[in-house]
């Protein structure tokens, strides 16, 4: 899923699928079926009335998901090595 500007207050939305041929996920991402574009279709909008509803951005995220992990787009900040709680 990527996001690109396109206007002030519009945001153009892209959303790629990949999967496995012969496994039940190649049937169901088959552009023939419809099914998964609809279902697509369906969570964006859903998706859609949440972002708006918000009111505003609040850029609070950055980063990208490769392979179901989460990629950072800056660097971790490092921990600190001493304890939060009270010690003594």
């Amino acid at each position: 899923m990527s996001f690109r500007p396109t206007a002030p207050d519009r945001t153009q939305v892209t959303v790629r699928i990949e999967s496995t041929p012969g496994r039940v996920a190649s049937l169901l991402t088959n552009a023939s079926s419809g099914l998964t574009r609809r279902v697509v279709q369906r969570e964006l909008g859903h998706f859609k009335e949440f972002i708006e509803g918000l009111g505003q951005e609040t850029g609070a995220w950055r980063g990208s998901i490769h392979n179901g992990h989460v990629q950072p787009t800056e660097p971790e900040p490092p921990r600190s090595r001493v304890a939060r709680w009270p010690v003594g």
